[in-house]
Order: C-alpha cells, then sequence, then structure tokens
C-alpha cells in the first residue's frame, strides 16, 4: 500500500492572510497609542494651568498683585529661551515649585509655530497665562472647555476677567 506524505506548513495564501490581519492590528494600535498620547499631554496641560492658576492666586493674595511683566508677554519660547525658566516673575519655588514647560513647545501641534507654548503677561493688576499652539484635542467653546481661550485661535488660557481678551 502507497502511503501518502502531506508537506508540512502553511500556503503562500495562508501566510498573505495572516500578515494582512497582523498589519491591520498594528495601524489601528498605533493610531489609538497616539490618541491616547495627545490625550495625556491635554490633560498635563490643564492640570499645570490649574497649578498656576492657584500659584498666581496665592501670590496676588500676599503680595497685593500679580507678578508683573510691564504689560509684556514672556514665554519659554522667547527667542533665545531666555525666559523658559522665569517667563512668570518671583513665582519659582516660593509659590510654585517650576515652571511647566510644554513638551511641544516651539514646535505647536496646530500648524507649528516657532513661538509654541507658556505665555504670561501682567501689569500687576490683572494677568493672563496663554498656552499658545499646542493644545491637540478639541479646543471647544468657552462653554465646554473652562480653558478656552477666545482671543486667539489654537490656544487654551487662565486670567482675570479683565484680561480675558489680551493677545
Amino acid at each position: 500500500m502507497m502511503s501518502i506524505r502531506y508537506k508540512k506548513g502553511f500556503t503562500l495564501l495562508e501566510l498573505l492572510v495572516a500578515i494582512s490581519i497582523i498589519a491591520i492590528l498594528s495601524t489601528v494600535g498605533l493610531v489609538s497609542y497616539t490618541g491616547v498620547q495627545r490625550s495625556a499631554r491635554d490633560a498635563r496641560r490643564r492640570l499645570e494651568l490649574h497649578d498656576l492658576k492657584l500659584a498666581l492666586e496665592q501670590y496676588q493674595t500676599i503680595t497685593g498683585s500679580y507678578p508683573s511683566t510691564g504689560g509684556a508677554w514672556l514665554g519659554e519660547p522667547t527667542t533665545g529661551g531666555s525666559h523658559i525658566l522665569d517667563y512668570i516673575p518671583n513665582i519659582v519655588p516660593t509659590y510654585i515649585k517650576k515652571l511647566p514647560n510644554d513638551p511641544l513647545a516651539n514646535t505647536g501641534s496646530c500648524g507649528g509655530s516657532t513661538s509654541a507654548g507658556y505665555w504670561y503677561k501682567s501689569d500687576g493688576i490683572d494677568y493672563k497665562v496663554q498656552l499658545y499652539y499646542t493644545p491637540e484635542g478639541a479646543l471647544g467653546t468657552t462653554a465646554t472647555n473652562a480653558y478656552f481661550d477666545p482671543s486667539t485661535y489654537c490656544a487654551w488660557q487662565i486670567s482675570t476677567p479683565n484680561a480675558l481678551n489680551w493677545n
């Protein structure tokens, strides 16, 4: 009697189907992972804005005014990085351990900008902290996002009421 020997292994079609399935799953996983990273960075930004607001209010309560920039904007992306550590004067380390730096500073996420990152402006009476060109999620409106900046495209902010529309 003659015995039939079967070759062990996969056909080319089976291998192509398996590779296609793996590629599709990898693509879906990568897209989901990227979305999670964006959401995490935005959550960090919200927390940092909240912490800055608390520090500024504490400073104002103790000194009677907000840290002044003489009405000029200071920011982490200032040319040459000259204000990366002190864009809000006299607040570190007494009122906040360190000033936040955005992970996308100087590159931005809304079309790119060398001015992207945290900016601060104050006349001593009012202040505005602007997170310029780096929020990655839906910007929303003032009704859906407490940090929405109505005065500037692609920005979040915290401010006193009189400084809300500074830009």
